[in-house]
């Protein structure tokens, strides 16, 4: 919301406006505190922001936004509902509740770093305008803060309270970044009507060309999700080991441990990291396919079973740090998640790609290990492979700026195995085109038994594909 688009009474007073998605915008205003208790009450208004916005305002029905207006101190800050016709009503917060809702944020630095982080989660990158001004007296933890972001603002707290999860990190190449520096954009969506444009234009008689080959380093487990960073200076991989069996188990059915992976490599295959994602005796240690925004990799961690009998969980990843976020929790096998990054959809599927789960984590999910109840669930109408990795494209013009995924995957039918890549529409799961593939490894697998990822490269439409287990090469094909 723009500071023109405030009625008066909020353009005259010293505070934040956020809008309906929970963007946070300075107001301009009369405020005369110090810099140091102007970031105080920052910190406090976007607290107690997020907790009214998410748990009192509908965003889809009501073009509703919010401001803090009016008074200074701690125990007076005001939240005004208001909508463009200026119709509000308030809600005192009294001393008490203010307490309450704000969890002794003065005097609990790790606690305001969590509610930092916890706000800015509800944030898109690209709306985080906030900005804070603050000295030395604001914390021991700061000696210096001038006209930062809130994003600046939670990195120098994170030291103090992280809230993720921890991760077996090993480094391979010391001294060489995990990701590129600064983050690339994602190749699928940047391209995302070249990509379709081209790949509509293939059908069965295509013939394909292999025009890379890079063997990746170590036991690369059972490759289930793959993102290509940049031009292909990193590859990341989503794995699942299974232990197999356990030692001393000699029963007709062993069980087995399993962990969940993200593997690292280069350009030229060469490890650079790996980390274990999950701990030994978790019960959701399978990874699935992976999707890369630009800022994080979504990916779950699933039981290897499918449902309903099964759960897993939605988590989000930091590609230069290889921190891990659980986002929510479901009642279901997951696998491949996709992120929708225009409206915060994220859509993952179930064992078998049978179901899609839409979920939008601008809602506020169950706490966990609490289920979270989808936004929606769409059967897949299509019966031609189960897609096992997918990839966001956008909300494509060709098709009506419909939300846009392509997805690779197999399927065995009669005793034979067939596989192929779809154009697919995220709301519907209909595929709005499909490529059969029988293109075979060295090792005899189709190319799109595992992961898959796409590209436009020097104007060309290049899948890469990485179909073996334990030692895996990538594949990158165009069409001749």
């Amino acid at each position: 919301m723009l500071y023109s688009e405030c009625p008066a009474h909020v353009r005259s007073s010293s505070g934040y406006v956020v809008g309906k998605w929970g963007q946070l915008v300075l107001v301009p205003g009369q405020d005369t505190e110090s810099p140091a208790k102007r970031a105080v009450l920052t910190a406090k208004r976007a607290v107690i922001a997020r907790k009214f916005e998410l748990e009192t305002l509908s965003r889809q029905d009501y073009n509703t936004f919010f401001a803090w207006h009016g008074h200074h101190h701690p125990h007076h800050l005001q939240p005004s509902f208001f909508t463009k016709a200026q119709a509000f009503n308030s809600i005192a917060i009294s001393h008490a509740s203010s307490e309450e809702v704000i969890g002794g944020l003065l005097a609990r630095k790790t606690f305001m770093a969590d509610l930092i982080r916890d706000v800015l989660s509800y944030i898109p990158a690209s709306s985080r305008q906030k900005v804070v001004d603050a000295s030395s007296k604001m914390m021991n933890a700061v000696a210096a803060i001038n006209a930062v972001n809130a994003t600046a603002l939670l990195t120098l707290f994170s030291t103090i309270s992280p809230a993720i999860r921890s991760v077996n990190v090993t480094i391979h190449q010391p001294g060489v970044a995990i990701a590129p520096s600064p983050l690339p954009a994602p190749n699928p969506s940047s391209h995302s009507e070249e990509i379709i444009r081209q790949f509509v234009q293939l059908d069965r008689t295509t013939k394909w060309a292999l025009v890379e080959k890079i063997a990746f380093e170590g036991d690369t487990y059972e490759p289930e999700g793959i993102v290509r960073l940049g031009d292909g200076e990193r590859y990341f991989v989503a794995s699942f080991q299974r232990i197999y069996p356990l030692p001393g188990d000699n029963s007709p059915n062993p069980h087995y441990e399993g962990f969940a992976h993200l593997l690292i490599f280069d350009s030229q295959g060469s490890r650079v990291a790996s980390a274990t994602l999950t701990e030994s005796g978790a019960a959701e240690h399978h990874a699935g396919g992976i999707d890369y925004d630009g800022t994080h990799i979504w990916a779950t961690l699933g039981q290897n079973k499918p449902g309903p009998n099964s759960t897993a969980t939605l988590v989000r990843i930091d590609p230069e740090t290889l921190h891990v976020e659980p986002m929510l929790r479901a009642a279901d096998h997951l696998g491949a998640a996709v992120h929708d990054v225009e409206t915060g959809n994220v859509l993952t599927l179930n064992w078998g790609a049978r179901k899609a789960y839409v979920w939008n984590l601008r809602y506020k999910a169950a706490p966990q290990p609490a289920f979270t109840q989808p936004r929606a669930l769409v059967a897949n109408p299509s019966h031609w492979v189960d897609y096992q990795d997918c990839k966001f494209l956008g909300h494509s013009q060709r098709f009506g700026f419909r939300p846009v995924m392509i997805c690779s995957g197999i399927t065995k039918l009669y005793g034979t195995v067939i596989g192929g890549v779809s154009l697919v529409d995220m709301e519907s799961m209909v595929p709005l085109y499909e490529v059969p593939l029988t293109m075979r490894s060295d090792q005899g697998a189709l190319v799109t038994k595992n992961p898959m990822d796409v590209a436009i490269v020097d104007g060309k439409l290049r899948l890469f594909f990485l179909p073996d287990e334990r030692n895996s090469t990538l594949y990158a094909f165009e069409a001749a």
